[in-house]
């Protein structure tokens, strides 16, 4: 049990800190809209922040399961 409760821990901070990087993106995206630097003609920032939280999101749906719902069960 001490080991699953360590390897949750060790792979909630992973996560965590992907979706954090990705808020702290998200909040530069936003300051950055506010004073102009995106335009209709550049938008390469928004899109590829775009994929990087969705790309985070997919892999968070395949890993929860595999992680602590497969081994929960136990």
């Amino acid at each position: 049990m001490a080991s699953f409760i360590s390897r949750c821990i060790r792979h909630d901070r992973a996560a965590c800190a992907a979706h954090d990087r990705g808020a702290g993106l998200l909040v530069w995206l936003i300051k950055g809209s506010f004073v102009g630097r995106f335009t209709p003609q550049y938008n390469t920032p928004v899109e590829i922040v775009g994929l990087y939280w969705h790309f985070v999101d997919i892999v968070w749906i395949y890993l929860f399961p595999l992680l602590y719902l497969i081994d929960s069960h136990r």
